[in-house]
This record gives C-alpha cells, sequence and structure tokens, in this order.
C-alpha cells in the first residue's frame, strides 16, 4: 500500500479517479527523523574506559576515531535509514555487522529484508533460534569475486545460477517455488542459503543453494563473531512494538494504518467522482436538437428548447 498504493479494481466510469491516501507513507515520514536521532543524537556512537590511568586521555580520541570510522567510511547510517523504515512498515527491521577478512578487516553493514530471513515460528528472535536462514543474492560476477573463501568453479555457478524458463512444465513446477526465495528465474542472479544452526558452544553456518543444495559451497564455519568473551551473533533486530512472543508477533505502521487509508482513499475517490459529475452534469429538454453541431456547451451559450440539467440522486 505504500508509494502509489492499491489501484481500484472497478471504476464506475472511464476516467474516473484513481487517487491513492498515502496515510501510511506519511505517518512514517513524521516517525523515521525520531528513530534516526536516537542513533545520531549523541556526540559519539561509542565511549570508551581505559584500564590504565596513563592511557585514559586516549579515551576521548578512539571515541572520536570509532565515531568517524563508522559515521564517514561504513555505510553503517545509510543502512540504519533502511532497517528503521523497514521496522516502522513492517514491525520488525534487521541489521547485519561483519568484517570483510579481504579488505583490511573493514566492517560491513546490510538492512536485511526480513522476508530473506527464515526464522522458526516458535522462536522470539536469534537468541533463543535453534536455526535460522539468511537468504542472500547475488550476481554471478559478485559470486565470482569470493574466490578464495567459496567454490566458485564455473561448474558450481552453472549449477546454482537461476534458469530460465523453458517450457509449460518448467512453468507448472514455478507455482510451488517462491520467486526469490527458494528460487529464481534471473540467469545473472544466485540465491545461497546461510544456514544457521545452534550447537553446544555456539553456531556453525552452512551454505549452500536452494537450487543445488548438495553442492557445498563453502565448508561449515563457526560463528567468529565474540563479545566479552561469549557468541555474539552479527544479527541485530529492532522491533516497533511488543504486543505478544513470537517473532512474527510485531505489528507495523502499515498493519495498523490499513484501514484508515483504506477509508481515506475511497472517500477521496468518491469525492473526485461527485465532482466530476457535478462540474459536467447531464442535460436534457423539451426539444430535440437535431444538428448538435451548431451549439457548444460554454459559460453563456443560449441553447433552445427549455434545456435542464439532469437532477442526481
Amino acid at each position: 500500500m505504500r508509494h502509489r498504493g492499491l489501484p481500484r479494481q472497478n471504476k464506475p466510469f472511464a476516467g474516473a479517479a484513481d487517487g491513492h491516501y498515502p496515510a501510511i507513507d506519511m505517518a512514517i515520514r513524521r516517525l523515521k527523523p525520531f528513530w534516526i536521532g536516537q542513533v545520531t543524537a549523541g556526540d559519539k556512537l561509542a565511549s570508551f574506559t581505559s584500564l590504565k590511568q596513563e592511557t585514559a586521555a586516549l579515551s576521548d580520541a578512539a571515541a572520536d576515531f570509532f565515531d568517524y570510522l563508522i559515521t564517514q567510511k561504513t555505510r553503517f547510517l545509510r543502512k540504519m535509514r533502511v532497517v528503521v523504515d523497514t521496522m516502522l512498515l513492517r514491525g520488525r527491521g534487521i541489521l547485519k555487522a561483519t568484517i570483510d577478512p579481504l579488505n583490511d578487516y573493514s566492517l560491513v553493514f546490510e538492512a536485511i529484508d526480513p522476508l530473506f530471513l527464515l526464522m522458526p515460528q516458535e522462536a522470539n528472535g536469534f537468541e533463543d533460534a535453534d536455526e535460522f536462514v539468511h537468504v542472500r543474492q547475488f550476481t554471478v560476477e559478485r559470486y565470482r569475486r569470493l574466490d578464495g573463501r567459496w567454490d566458485t568453479s564455473e561448474e558450481t555457478i552453472r549449477k546454482i545460477r537461476g534458469q530460465p524458463v523453458a517450457n509449460l512444465q518448467t512453468v507448472l513446477v514455478q507455482k510451488k517455488l517462491q520467486e526469490g526465495i527458494t528460487n529464481t528465474t534471473q540467469v545473472n542472479q544466485i540465491i545461497v542459503y546461510e544456514h544457521w544452526v545452534r550447537n553446544g558452544r555456539g553456531h556453525t553456518v552452512y551454505t549452500y543453494s536452494p537450487h543445488a543444495p548438495d553442492v557445498l559451497l563453502r565448508k561449515p564455519y563457526p560463528n567468529p563473531y565474540k563479545w566479552q568473551g561469549k557468541e555474539s551473533l552479527p544479527f541485530h533486530s529492532f522491533v516497533l512494538e511488543v504486543c505478544a512472543e513470537g517473532w512474527f508477533a510485531p505489528r507495523g505502521i502499515a498493519e495498523l494504518l490499513a484501514p484508515i487509508e483504506q477509508y481515506l482513499t475511497k472517500l477521496w475517490n468518491e469525492k473526485a467522482d461527485a465532482m466530476t459529475f457535478a462540474n459536467r452534469p447531464l442535460y436534457t429538454g423539451d426539444k430535440e436538437i437535431k444538428n448538435l453541431s451548431n451549439f457548444r456547451w460554454q459559460p453563456g451559450e443560449y441553447i433552445p428548447g427549455n434545456i435542464r440539467g439532469v437532477q442526481q440522486g
């Protein structure tokens, strides 16, 4: 219902109004600065405390450098805007923070669409889920650049890349698959499952493609991220409201305002239709006009024959 909205299914007449009252969009635009302000309102994103008195003076310098590094040298703020927008729209926004060991261990931030995070129905979040899947989409060339960590052989790429629709049987199979999640018909696109499974010490990550699940794209590896000696997942979930247990419980602005937006859109279109009838009324008269080309429907024009407007119901 965002942006252009839902079009009218049955217009009462040709040229009828088909507007969209953007109640959801306007509500999100009002709330987004507040949530972004929670991230940027402070002088620094983080502060540091030195365990040695002689290096305490470096704490502020470290905090300034960290703030500069995150805000100016990464896409953190850009991705946070997407996360906040997704949280307001759907009730939950997800940020993934990792490092790139092949690029001087630089920080990498991703805003994940909740549709591409497959979570068990019973889980409340990443902390208590036994397993979850992050569905990742790569172009073929981007996947080739992963050489060194992944299986990027041409034979593997041929198996896992998208396949175009070839015949009717393939079309029937497509109906049973979810485009973009378990299947793709884009030949330049590769879908990869990053499957996180909980074990006794943390999580083990398995990487494979739903197009060829038997092909090992990358050797299973443990979660490398820790915080204060304990495992720390790189996924961070931001919830708009807490109304019930469960991953899918939070509601977004769209769900809350959908009935109001539908009503306002209908009211807007109906008023425009009424104005169309009022500004372009139907006319009748006592005398038949045989040659209409001699008359013009414009203000001040004289029409003989007791012409009068048709009263609408």
